[in-house]
């Protein structure tokens, strides 16, 4: 089954923007520094990849919650993760502090909302 097209490219720009924001901003790789992060809620971006375990991933979505910090599911795994962020190891959750000068933050809620508007693939009536 063919992945539609706009997957694909929002896909490489939320790569270009892990990159971008690894190379100019301030970033932790983690899960465990990530928990600790999420109990104090300094972060303004948590990224996780698709294969961390469901438990884990509950209960960090549970402490993003209460701390009101926006988690990103990454669409790879924490090795493919990892190579986009430039790191020869397995990267299963990404801190963003400060996005330097990317555009991180802003491409992580664009894509929910992009995915969400296209999927049916009817176009949204303007309310008057």
């Amino acid at each position: 089954m063919l992945r539609p097209f706009w997957v694909t490219i929002m896909a490489y720009d939320i790569d270009k923007e892990i990159r971008i924001a690894v190379d100019t901003g301030k970033v932790k790789f983690g899960s465990r520094t990530a928990e600790k992060e999420l109990l104090v809620g300094s972060p303004k971006l948590i990224i996780m990849a698709s294969n961390l375990k469901l438990e884990n991933a509950a209960e960090y979505q549970r402490l993003s919650g209460l701390s009101e910090i926006p988690v990103y599911q990454y669409g790879g795994t924490s090795l493919q993760l990892g190579s986009i962020c430039g790191k020869p190891f397995p990267v299963s959750m990404l801190i963003v502090y400060e996005e330097g000068n990317s555009k991180i933050i802003v491409a992580a809620s664009g894509k929910a909302e992009k995915s969400a508007d296209t999927s049916s693939g009817r176009k949204k009536k303007k309310s008057k």
